[in-house]
């Protein structure tokens, strides 16, 4: 899977109004998370040795080895889901 980075989005050079709120603020793009496949649910096994229960900041550690593809609260998941 390809990591894309959000686009940065300008507001246009938008002034404040008679309110001082700006129109057009700059937004955060939301970026899916992508499917686990086979390669993904390798990495999360070998992760989960190197990095073993009760290890501070483990499910932190085991998810920066997917380079933003899954997130920490999606690496527990699937972990559960494999019987952790």
């Amino acid at each position: 899977a390809v990591v894309v980075p959000a686009p940065v989005v300008s507001n246009g050079g938008a002034s404040k109004n008679r309110n001082g709120d700006r129109s057009g603020v700059a937004l955060t793009a939301v970026v899916e998370e992508t499917e686990w496949n086979e390669d993904d649910i390798e990495i999360l096994k070998k992760q989960m040795v190197k990095h073993p229960v009760g290890k501070p900041g483990r499910w932190e550690a085991i998810a920066e080895a997917f380079g933003g593809r899954h997130k920490a609260e999606s690496v527990v998941k699937k972990a559960k889901n494999m019987g952790e």
